[in-house]
């Protein structure tokens, strides 16, 4: 049974999760994303990810950082959502002070040298013309611009290339200096750091190690407060983008209101999914690949922020068939709008969901990521245990209204990339 440790050092929440692995994640989450930039600084919560990377107090000189982790076996990333800016490094269990060092160095100590900041410019640039040729990515990213228009929500995480090219030092340090506080900011460590039921003797080693390396942010408390969105759809019918470009598949996105992180419906729609589109037994799965051939992929997911979510179906189809794609996936969203899932899909949806649950929880990463966006998206930190029962105890009558709340075809956003300028997508 997994044993979550919570604590508060300081301003800091600390999160312990032990398991019985021979690796530790160490993951700082930041409640503060793309979403939280001013308007003048598109592009600085990404930036600042990259940045902090090259040097910090203990490690001065680009590369150290890297070198610390590489030295010793393990893995260091980070990431940056709408919602959140995570940092992690993940090592063998007795490497853990090494790897807890040097998330807090990124977290609490970086340089951001001025004379780093051109080349590191140009590094982002490059990731944003690899996103500009993948086509999946494109598709979802314009997608988003048609559900939240107007807002940081409806804006590409990483920036545009005229924001990119305007980002100064001071934009990322004033990004930090409002966000980068220990009331606003998780710490969680899971994997091989000892027993559930030693968990109070192993979490006084690592507070004791917090206290030392996240002395500056302990105490740091920011008062900025996250804008609230509305979410925005058409009322007048459905709209529809198309970005054309010369491609071998279409890749099409079909988005609807979605889910707030912290509804209490969000494990109904989680079921819903699966059975829609979320694996190969699926109803989207097997209309449109199986009994079509129409796809490669066709999937069926949501994308919950703390105030609003996006609940969206994706595929990849031939050039020719894109439009009938759509009509299709229309037709079965409408059929389960009519008819909901019967015993069986709901019974095999629900087995599957805990089973993906249940398989992502043995890797340490994943542990660690899954309770941060907990904290950042509800305040609270769900064991795997309360997760399941949440999905155990989801209904056909609870699927019936999350359908029908959804999947309104008069509301649909939908994108789609490829040579399809003259493609009449029937809505």
């Amino acid at each position: 049974m997994q044993k979550i440790h919570q604590r508060s050092v300081g301003k800091l929440k600390v999160v312990i999760v032990p398991m019985a692995t021979e690796s530790v994640t160490v993951l700082a989450a930041v409640s503060a994303g793309s979403r939280d930039e001013a308007a003048d600084e598109h592009g600085a919560a990404h930036f600042l990810e990259h940045f902090v990377f090259k040097g910090t107090k203990k490690y001065p000189q680009t590369n150290d950082v890297s070198r610390a982790i590489d030295g010793i076996g393990g893995l260091q990333n980070a990431f940056t959502s709408h919602d959140m800016t995570g940092f992690w490094t993940k090592v063998s269990s007795d490497k853990l002070r090494t790897g807890l060092e040097v998330v807090a160095q990124l977290v609490c100590e970086p340089l951001l040298p001025t004379g780093e900041l051109d080349k590191e410019r140009g590094t982002i640039i490059e990731e944003l013309n690899m996103y500009e040729d993948n086509h999946p990515m494109k598709a979802w990213e314009v997608a988003e611009k048609l559900v939240f228009p107007g807002s940081a929500l409806g804006r590409p995480i990483i920036g545009t290339l005229e924001s990119l090219k305007a980002m100064k030092t001071e934009n990322l340090k004033s990004f930090r200096d409002r966000w980068y506080g220990g009331n606003n900011m998780v710490l969680v460590v899971a994997g091989g750091v000892g027993s559930a039921t030693d968990g109070a003797i192993v979490g006084k080693k690592v507070i004791e190690l917090v206290e030392q390396e996240f002395s500056s942010v302990l105490v740091k408390e920011i008062s900025a407060k996250r804008q609230g969105y509305d979410q925005v759809f058409t009322d007048s019918g459905p709209v529809v983008e198309v970005v054309n470009k010369k491609t071998e598949q279409a890749h099409v996105v079909l988005a609807f209101r979605g889910l707030a992180a912290n509804s209490k419906l969000v494990p109904v729609l989680e079921v819903l999914n699966m059975a829609m589109g979320g694996n190969m037994s699926s109803r989207l799965w097997n209309e449109i690949r199986e009994r079509r051939g129409l796809a490669y992929y066709v999937k069926a997911g949501s994308d919950a922020h703390k105030d609003n979510g996006v609940s969206v179906v994706r595929m990849g189809v031939r050039l020719q068939s894109a439009a009938e794609a759509v009509s299709v996936v229309i037709s079965e969203l409408a059929k389960v709008v009519k008819t909901g899932l019967t015993t069986e899909e709901l019974m095999r949806a629900k087995e599957a969901v805990k089973g993906h649950l249940v398989l992502s929880m043995e890797d340490s990463q994943e542990v660690a990521v899954e309770a941060a966006s907990d904290w950042v998206m509800t305040g609270q930190i769900e064991t795997i245990q309360e997760k399941i029962t949440k999905i155990e105890a989801v209904t056909r009558e609870q699927v019936d209204q999350v359908a029908k709340e959804i999947f309104d075809p008069k509301k649909v956003c939908l994108s789609a990339v490829g040579p399809l300028d003259k493609v009449d997508f029937r809505l």
